[in-house]
């Protein structure tokens, strides 16, 4: 029994990895397409917006190399990135931000990754090159991937939840970092 207590830590360290995928329901990545992320984010009550993929492992490595995802961008209508000052830790006080979205001056922004870079990088969920317009003040771009499990919907719909019942209009975009079948088209 002494020996159990004393070898337990090592055998939940060692499995912690799968331990903690287990509980967060991280799955391992699979190639997705236009039909599994479309019916995944019906599934998860995100099918109402428009949903675009990363273009290609090129791409991925690109975007990733200056953030994570999950993560949550804002933009004005014109495309300007608007930079959360006060909160660089992915955006965890998403209802503070909103409430002052619209003292951002945009004059000051010196960050060069603004929408365009994003639609750069991205395509529909087919695998088409596409352009945005809207007639809302804001955009909102979600960056996420299916496998990352039940934790990256929970961010996601409580992010969407905060944005609507902000009374500021928002058009928002899922842009999704799973591997595409149409990488290898």
């Amino acid at each position: 029994m002494k020996k159990l207590i004393v070898l337990l830590p090592f055998i939940l360290l060692a499995s912690c990895q799968s331990f903690n995928k287990a509980i967060s329901s991280v799955k391992t990545p699979e190639i997705e397409n236009e039909a599994s992320i479309s019916n995944y984010l019906k599934e998860n009550d995100l099918d109402g917006y428009k949903g675009y993929a990363i273009k290609d492992l090129n791409s991925w490595n690109e975007v990733l190399s200056s953030t994570r995802v999950p993560n949550l961008f804002f933009f004005s209508k014109d495309g300007v990135f608007l930079n959360p000052e006060n909160d660089k830790s992915c955006l965890n006080d998403v209802a503070s931000f909103i409430e002052t979205i619209d003292t951002i001056n945009i004059q000051d922004n010196d960050n060069d990754k603004d929408l365009s870079y994003f639609i750069e990088h991205s395509r529909t969920l087919s695998g088409e090159k596409f352009n945005v317009s809207t007639d809302k003040k804001y955009y909102a771009v979600f960056l996420w991937a299916k496998f990352g499990g039940k934790n990256i919907i929970k961010k996601m719909k409580y992010w969407e939840e905060v944005l609507n019942d902000s009374g500021i209009s928002f058009e928002i975009i899922l842009l999704n970092f799973d591997e595409q079948e149409f990488w290898h088209k």
